[in-house]
């Protein structure tokens, strides 16, 4: 596990999702390849209005792709990606639309019963639709109409710690699987 942040008295720390930082990666990474533009902090808007700056710790591009990564700040909740860095891997494609797949660190849905279809990359709805509608907004801004590869990556997702803190029903371990953390942009400690 990654260390805790410190404890201390008072409020509970907001923190950000793990959906929250791959949309804010994929915002940097498109606007690096669509505007030419490589910000080190980008803004995103969440499903409830809330609109926070998120820092860029890296940002590569590489032809048609973009790479952007985010340290993901979890704020006090026990989450085990907290302090991980999470990554996008950004490539524009020829055909419209948004495309998901699993990168390092991030499993594929197994079985059905889930929202997303077996076989896809294990991102719930509401990051997949924030990633969307933010590279949707930036292809019109550029007048862009081609489509987007979006790969989401954890760095040392795969790690043994991490992997047991996200499989309660055991069995044989897998990837972090980023469809069970937080949906609405924001972890709240109740």
């Amino acid at each position: 596990m990654r260390p805790e942040t410190p404890e201390h008295n008072g409020p509970l720390r907001q923190g950000l999702s793990t959906g929250a930082c791959a949309t804010a990666a994929s915002v940097a990474a498109a606007r690096a390849l669509l505007a030419g533009v490589e910000e080190r902090c980008v803004s995103i808007r969440l499903p409830r209005g809330e609109e926070p700056a998120m820092t860029i710790e890296d940002l590569a591009v590489t032809g048609v792709a973009a790479t952007a990564g985010v340290i993901k700040d979890a704020g006090d909740d026990p989450d085990a990606t907290h302090g991980a860095r999470l990554w996008v891997r950004l490539e524009l494609g020829s055909e419209p639309g948004v495309r998901f797949h699993a990168g390092e660190g991030v499993g594929t849905v197994t079985r059905s019963g889930l929202p997303i279809a077996v076989g896809e990359a294990a991102i719930n709805p509401v990051p997949r639709r924030l990633i969307a509608e933010h590279l949707d907004s930036i292809a019109a801004d550029t007048a862009y109409e081609g489509g987007f590869d979006v790969s989401v990556g954890i760095d040392d997702g795969e790690a043994d710690d991490v992997i047991h803190a996200f499989t309660p029903e055991g069995g044989r371990p897998e990837p972090l699987r980023v469809a069970r953390l937080a949906a609405r942009g924001l972890v709240e400690m109740e």
